[in-house]
Formats: structure tokens, sequence, C-alpha cells
């Protein structure tokens, strides 16, 4: 990334914004491909590989932006939700990777979506995904504690932290605009007190 090769965007999990209080769930969903690399195309995305294969660069992933993103025939089951549903920026390959994808309030909801959905889906393949981060599929259940924030949490939390300190700049700037005016007032009350004071002394 340093070397900022052609065709590649950045890592997925920068450009992927999610709706708030799903942050961890679209995190874990993504699991490793969270910090792979974006890829405009299919032909770029061969030039990266190749190019780390040549200078030995160890295993790289990368996701197509670009990738054609068929219209899912995942089902709709009471008590989950596309994960895809709660993306509000998405590259289309991004999209695509997640598809298959539910989310859960919890263990409990997760397990009963996958009985719903073997029955209502068999034969597909799903990933169903707490907000807490665990991840359930047909044959594995991963979670717990302990886990570090996913690149997309880190930068929900600095949107959010931009968002408040350009709130703050705003009030203090509002706030400063108003001690102006008051001060401003203050000077011409105590002008017109003045004046006031003078012409009395001149009557007498």
């Amino acid at each position: 990334l340093s070397e900022e090769p052609s065709g590649v965007r950045g890592r997925v999990a920068d450009h992927v914004r999610v709706a708030e209080g799903f942050e961890a769930a679209i995190g874990a969903a993504l699991g490793i491909f969270g910090d792979a690399l974006l890829a405009e195309t299919e032909a770029d995305a061969g030039e990266i590989v190749r190019s780390a294969r040549e200078r030995d660069l160890g295993q790289l992933r990368t996701v197509i932006a670009r990738a054609a993103s068929a219209a899912s025939d995942a089902p709709r089951i009471e008590g989950l939700t596309l994960a895809t549903d709660v993306l509000t920026s998405a590259p289309d390959g991004v999209i695509g990777l997640l598809s298959r994808s539910y989310l859960a309030e919890s263990i409990a909801h997760a397990i009963a979506g996958a009985a719903t959905l073997r029955l209502k889906w068999p034969a597909e393949s799903f990933t169903i995904v707490t907000t807490s981060g665990d991840v359930l599929t047909e044959y594995t259940l991963t979670g717990g504690t302990g886990l570090a924030p996913s690149r997309i949490e880190l930068a929900a939390e600095l949107d959010q932290a931009k968002q408040r300190g350009e709130a703050l700049a705003a009030e203090i700037h509002e706030a400063a605009a108003e001690l102006a005016e008051l001060r401003e007032a203050a000077s011409r009350a105590k002008i017109a007190a003045e004046r006031s004071f003078a012409e009395l002394r001149a009557a007498d």
C-alpha cells in the first residue's frame, strides 16, 4: 500500500460504511477479507497477486470492487437481518461477499435462524453473525471475548469522533459570536450610562 499500486483503493474495511450498531457484526462477517486489499478489477487483482508472488511478499488477499454483484436469492428469515441491508456504502464485491450472510441479535436467535435456513434454503451455504461478533456457519460457531475491534469499528469510531469535533467547533463558534454580541451590548450600555450621568451632572 505504501507504494500505491495501480488499481488498488486501499483496505476493504476502509471503503465499507455500516448502519450504527452493526459495525462489529459486519467486521466479523467479512472476517479476514476486512483487511484484504480492494482491487478495482479482476485484472488489477491478478497483477497485485502476481507482483506479490514475484517479490515473495507472502499470501495476499484481494476483493474485487467492480465484481458483478448478482441479485441475492437469500431468503428473508424472521429474527435475522440480511447483512447487505445494513450496508450504507460498499463496493459491489463486498456486497456480493456478504450476500449469503445474516445478522442476529444473539446466539440464540442465530441458532433458531439457522434451523429455519436449513429448511428453506437446503444445500446452500450461509453465515450468521451476532451483533457481538459471534459467527455461526453450517458447521462452526466462533465467538467469545477478547476480540480486537475490526477496522470497520475503528473507522466508525473515527467518523463519530470527527462528527463530535465538528459539532463542538460549531458550538464554540456560536458561543464566541454570542459572547461578542454580549460584549458589544455591554459596551453600548456602559457608554449610554456614562452619557446619561454626564447629562445629569450638566443639568445640576
